[in-house]
């Protein structure tokens, strides 16, 4: 029996590599290879911490996201705001300028990774509603314990049986733009909110009970999203696109009209430019910005463990939403898009393998293509060398390429392009592993399973 750290290792099933031994558990990223004992002819496959080692070879970097709090020192991270991430207790928390961002599920507190999101501002005042908000039939009550667990949650109270009752702020918007509109929202008896823009006629409710859902959106308003997230609260969000460039009237409404007293909980209202849902941003009398995340590995710390003529990376992360281009899990490249091994997002999903050497692309149209959906955690391996590229994703099949130059890249750029500011991932990285020889392509297969 082989053991790791002490803990008995057993057997596993057979993925045509040869007899497989899992581990239980989060895996340290600093065990050294002779902590290990194999059994004669067993390859080794740390399943719940990642994919470590397989056929005896170690990878040369691992950088574990999912159950680390800190960051490999190697890594330089920044991002000149602070900003906001589930907590491992569900809670809404803000994380300082600089500082990186080990996200969870804020209903089922699995651990998600390292969060890595664009720069966005949110142009709504006051957002978790303590001023600067107009009100027609209704009225703030009373306050509950709002997602970040102070008690700031506004209830919105119904004063009128004859007339739907909303509170709004006017907020000025560009023709043509698409905005996000979302806020955090509880049922405090009345199970249902909608979000409404009066200028430009747009509304969609949204059901505030289970897994909450939202009903077909009306006028501009498309692509409605709910999500709960934790002690009764959703986060409610909906896109529409100005029409003109003026001011919009934008309200959360106590529908239906039935009677007075009828009311919901809200906190955290957002109204940012882009298609899509970005992690709140508090604000109070100015409109702010969250600025991008950023992490690299360069200069020897890149070079120390990187193989210039083969070698295999091997990445788990998670793109939040589709529809959205250029989007990056990483990026090996030398500031240019001239020298390149990339996994980026095409629209309407689709997770592609790109590579470039002297400014000449490397691969066949499509190859390795991956149609994914918002959310989908993928497993992708890519492995390089002279006439002899391979990719694997999520226990497909490789595809290769056997007219392949090898790029010359000097850094590694984490969740984003390292030469296009506009990549950023908008997701989640659970771990990245590389390892400094080309891998069979059953080899990637086995890792992506």
């Amino acid at each position: 029996m082989a053991r790791y750290f002490g803990v008995p290792l057993r057997n596993g099933l057979p993925i045509g590599l040869g007899s497989v031994i899992g581990l239980s558990g989060p895996v340290d990223p600093d065990f050294a290879a002779d902590n290990i004992e194999l059994e004669d002819g067993a390859d080794l496959l740390l399943e719940s911490g990642g994919l470590i080692l397989l056929e005896g070879l170690m990878p040369t970097l691992w950088l574990d996201f999912q159950y680390s709090t800190s960051l490999d020192p190697r890594i330089t991270f920044t991002r000149a705001s602070t900003a906001t991430y589930f907590n491992s207790s569900g809670v809404l928390t803000t994380a300082a300028s600089g500082a990186a961002r080990f996200t969870y599920n804020p209903s089922t507190l699995q651990p998600l990774g390292l969060l890595i999101e664009e720069a966005r501002t949110n142009l709504f005042l006051q957002s978790q509603f303590a001023s600067g908000w107009s009100f027609s039939n209704a009225s703030f009550t009373s306050t509950t314990v709002a997602p970040d667990g102070t008690n700031t949650g506004r209830v919105l109270n119904d004063s009128s049986a004859a007339a739907a009752g909303y509170t709004f702020q006017g907020v000025s918007v560009t023709s043509g733009t698409a905005y996000v509109f979302s806020v955090f929202a509880k049922s405090v008896g009345l199970t249902s909110i909608t979000l409404r823009n009066f200028t430009q006629a747009g509304a969609v409710a949204f059901n505030l009970t289970g897994s909450g859902s939202a009903d077909t959106p009306t006028g501009t308003f498309s692509s409605p999203e709910i999500t709960a997230v934790g002690n009764g609260w959703y986060r409610c969000s909906v896109i529409f696109t100005a029409t003109g460039t003026a001011s919009n009237n934008i309200a959360f409404v106590v529908n239906p009209i039935a009677s007075t007293g009828e009311a919901f909980a809200i906190w955290g209202a957002q109204l940012e430019a882009g298609a899509f849902p970005t992690s709140y941003i508090p604000t109070t009398t100015t409109a702010l910005t969250r600025n991008a995340d950023v992490a690299s590995m360069t200069g020897t710390n890149f070079s120390s463990w990187y193989n210039a003529s083969q070698g295999t990376i091997v990445a788990e992360y998670v793109y939040s939403t589709t529809g959205v281009s250029n989007q990056c899990a990483y990026s090996l490249d030398n500031g240019t898009s001239s020298e390149t091994i990339i996994m980026a997002s095409t629209t309407p999903a689709i997770d592609r393998p790109l590579s470039s050497a002297g400014g000449v692309g490397q691969l066949t149209g499509g190859l390795g293509n991956y149609t994914f959906t918002a959310q989908q955690l993928i497993k992708r391996a890519v492995a390089y060398k002279l006439n002899d590229y391979g990719t694997s994703v999520n226990g497909g099949a490789a595809a290769t390429d056997t007219t392949y130059t090898v790029p010359s890249p000097d850094r590694l750029t984490i969740g984003a392009a390292g030469y296009f500011s506009g990549s950023r991932l908008n997701g989640t990285i659970r771990r990245i592993a590389y390892y400094n020889t080309r891998l069979t392509n059953a080899q990637l297969q086995a890792l992506t399973t």
